[in-house]
């Protein structure tokens, strides 16, 4: 984790995996299976079939973002592709003494949203911040986004 190899002040998971010491996220769903929608594992597989990546994506990633965004996004999938981080474990033994904080898209269909935030109450100690948006709301909220981490930001 950047934490522990990089001076940082604040961590801010937006819409993501927290990282169990030590643990993939394989082996984090297969302890707590709240952590995925059904549906998106469901749809996992369909991912890498080049005829079906478009509609996953759609449905699960950008589902709320406008038409001329949701065509650049799509530009992004490779960027999305995290089958090597699912099998990985996290490469740190205890968690950072940093400050963190949790950003919970309420409408992810990939996370679910009450996982996210419980792991934010549980394991970072503090309320999520919500934000009405979908999986990637760096991509179909960027200014609430920008305001939130200017937020957390400020001492």
């Amino acid at each position: 984790m950047v934490a522990n190899t990089t001076a940082c002040k604040q961590l801010v998971f937006l819409a993501a995996v927290v990282p169990a010491p030590g643990r993939s996220v394989r082996e984090q769903f297969a302890a707590d299976p709240s952590m995925f929608h059904p549906e998106w594992i469901a749809a996992g597989p369909r991912a890498f079939d080049e005829t079906q990546l478009r509609i996953v994506s759609e449905q699960f990633l950008f589902h709320d973002c406008d038409a001329e965004t949701l065509e650049w996004a799509l530009t992004t999938n490779e960027l999305c592709d995290t089958r090597h981080l699912i099998v990985e474990p996290s490469p740190f033994e205890r968690w950072p003494s940093v400050p963190s904080a949790y950003v919970v898209a309420t409408g992810d269909r990939t996370l679910t949203p009450a996982w996210g935030r419980r792991i934010s109450r549980d394991v970072l100690g503090q309320d999520a911040i919500e934000v009405d948006a979908g999986h990637c709301p760096h991509v179909s909220r960027p200014g609430e986004i920008a305001a939130i981490l200017d937020d957390l930001a400020r001492p």
